[in-house]
């Protein structure tokens, strides 16, 4: 175990690839940190593993990790955006929770459980992109913001989440549009760089990292080069 609780001072961290896990409260209220990178074949981060890191502002997940514990972010004021990486299953309950500073945060289609008040008290919190065609069942207190923030779904799914229990409370629920290849809900040379991928094999494996539909820019059923060119116009309001 690696537990550093209540160390104020601490400022890096350096997590070898040997380990496996974050245990609970391994990095608890460590508020100068201000990053945390957590290597590949780490597959769980505790409970409260980083609740009350006030600091962090940067937190890089590999794709190994399954399970968010219970409260593991609980309290992290200073993060903006999360992007939960593919292959996280369970989100816990207060995973981001008191997320005072948090707007956008990305859910991707390998979750199948999100706990209670994981973004309660979240009340910055406008954007969310979900990468789930069907509505997961949450309760309530998952998103305490939903009133106020816009709900990014991926196509043919806006029906089905405007009609599902605390879903359809949030202000707007948007499609991804053809062309945001990354699903991140904007347009943008981000965008360009995901098609390239898809086109260079990096995006080979189903599950896709990014929409493949919405790649086919020219709607001519192939993902060429041609669609690279056609998304370039779209950016520069050709």
């Amino acid at each position: 175990n690696y537990t550093f609780t209540g160390c104020s001072s601490l400022t890096d961290v350096f997590i070898p690839k040997t380990v496996t896990s974050i245990g609970v409260k391994a990095f608890e209220k460590c508020t100068s940190l201000p990053a945390i990178t957590i290597p590949d074949g780490v597959t769980a981060i505790g409970n409260d593993a980083f609740n009350g890191c006030s600091s962090l502002m940067s937190i890089s997940l590999p794709a190994t990790v399954k399970t968010l514990g219970d409260r593991a972010f609980s309290g992290c004021g200073s993060l903006t955006t999360v992007t939960i990486p593919y292959g996280v299953e369970t989100i816990g309950s207060g995973a981001f929770s008191l997320g005072t500073s948090l707007t956008e945060v990305f859910i991707p289609r390998s979750v199948t459980a999100i706990g209670t008040a994981a973004f309660g008290a979240c009340n910055n919190l406008t954007k969310v992109t979900v990468d789930i065609e069907q509505p997961l069942a949450i309760t309530q207190y998952v998103f305490s913001n939903r009133k106020n923030a816009t709900l990014y779904v991926p196509r043919g799914s806006k029906a089905a989440y405007a009609e599902a229990e605390v879903w359809k409370e949030f202000k707007f629920i948007v499609e991804i549009a053809n062309a945001d290849v990354n699903k991140d809900g904007f347009i943008n040379i981000g965008d360009v760089t995901a098609l390239i991928d898809i086109i260079l094999g990096k995006d080979a494996t189903e599950p896709y990292l990014y929409d493949h539909d919405c790649a086919d820019i020219d709607g001519d059923t192939l993902i060429t080069i041609a669609d690279v060119t056609a998304l370039i116009d779209i950016i520069l309001g050709r």
